[in-house]
This record gives structure tokens, C-alpha cells and sequence, in this order.
């Protein structure tokens, strides 16, 4: 990609784990939304939690039987 086509929406897009982790909680009826802070977002019945990074996200993920 050259460097004159780059745009905030190239700094938002999930790496292979990201979107693994993102289709599992999917899968469960969560939705993941990753910040500009490079934080998730992970919403389900109208709650929400922040994760401050993909680690703070796979631990959620186990905590709510979403990964293993």
C-alpha cells in the first residue's frame, strides 16, 4: 500500500488474531469494535466492557465461555 493512500480506517483494521477472537465472540452474540487507542470495545444485551488490549480481550473471551 503506498503511503499516500494511507487512512484511519488502515490503522482500525484487526490482524488474524483480532479477527479470529472478533468471529468467536460473533458466534456467541457479542459484538467487538476496535478503538483508535487500539482498545476493544465488547457489547451484548445493551452492556459493555473495555479492553485495553488483545490480551485484556482473550481473557475476557475465556471468562465468558467465548475461547479456551
Amino acid at each position: 500500500m503506498k503511503a499516500d493512500r494511507f487512512t484511519a480506517r488502515d490503522e482500525l483494521a484487526l490482524t488474524k488474531p483480532e479477527a479470529s477472537l472478533t468471529a468467536a465472540f460473533a458466534l456467541k452474540g457479542h459484538t467487538v469494535h476496535k478503538g483508535q487507542d487500539g482498545g476493544f470495545y465488547v457489547s451484548r444485551y445493551g452492556l459493555s466492557r473495555y479492553c485495553k488490549d488483545l490480551e485484556a480481550l482473550q481473557d475476557f473471551a475465556k471468562l465468558v465461555g467465548v475461547a479456551q
